[in-house]
């Protein structure tokens, strides 16, 4: 594994432009019509929404999010496919809880990060603030994690891990920025793909023993993704060249 002393870099993109689909109405316990509603923001763009219970989300580039118009069930459940930084409003009697595949998240009101892209098999919170519940659900059971301030859990889809390190919650507050990328122990791949969301570019790891390296390194301080790439190749272990458009790496 690579570890990066690099003081933080970060990603600039284009605020982001959702798209909002025609919502899907059921009638709630309370007989008042309640609308479904997706949120997709696109590659390089970020977008903040407010849910109706006051919570505040930003979501990040290539991320979609399903949510009610108004939250009439015992808990406030949303649906995410991508990565959000969620400042829950408190409410003890009706928890908050984010479902991406087999990984949900449970919180009665705190702020942290959540990353799942189904394109990807592994999932990742980071809690700055409060407490939260990650439940992982497999065929033969479910097993549940409880954080606090400072933990960040990765679930390894690959391997069907799951592993816990500390961090200051500071640090963990710095991934709320538009533009911050993080990645704590991620294989190269991930971060390839999560770059390729953020820039908008297409990237190709030729070499698969390459693509499993993993690395720790966190950006948040305006660098283009030449000097991201540069960065995580500071060992001189891989080979970069452009060819129509495509970033191809290497391993040398």
């Amino acid at each position: 594994k690579t570890i990066l002393k690099v003081s933080a870099l970060t990603v600039t993109a284009a605020a982001a432009a959702g798209l909002f689909f025609g919502g899907i109405a059921y009638e709630s316990a309370q007989n008042r019509k309640v609308y479904w509603s997706e949120v997709t923001v696109s590659d390089g763009q970020h977008r903040e929404l407010m849910l109706p219970d006051g919570t505040h989300l930003l979501l990040k580039p290539g991320s979609r999010i399903t949510y009610p118009s108004e939250f009439t069930a015992d808990s406030r459940q949303i649906f995410l496919d991508g990565e959000v930084f969620a400042t829950v409003a408190k409410n003890p009697h009706k928890p908050f809880v984010i479902t991406a595949g087999d990984v949900s998240v449970k919180v009665l009101g705190t702020v942290f990060d959540f990353r799942a892209y189904s394109s990807s098999e592994s999932a990742e919170i980071a809690l700055a603030e409060g407490s939260v519940e990650m439940l992982v659900a497999s065929d033969s059971a479910s097993v549940k994690y409880s954080m606090t301030p400072g933990d960040v859990i990765q679930y390894d889809g690959h391997t069907g891990n799951v592993s816990r390190r500390r961090f200051s919650p500071e640090f963990i507050c710095q991934m709320s920025t538009a533009g911050s990328l993080h990645f704590i122990d991620q294989r190269l791949d991930d971060i390839i793909a999560e770059l390729e969301r953020a820039f908008g570019r297409e990237i190709v790891v030729t070499d698969s023993d390459l693509s499993r390296r993993r690395f720790d390194a966190w950006f948040t301080e305006g660098e283009n993704l030449d000097k991201i790439l540069a960065s995580l190749n500071a060992d001189g272990s891989m080979r970069i060249t452009e060819r129509n458009d495509v970033l191809y790496i290497f391993s040398r």
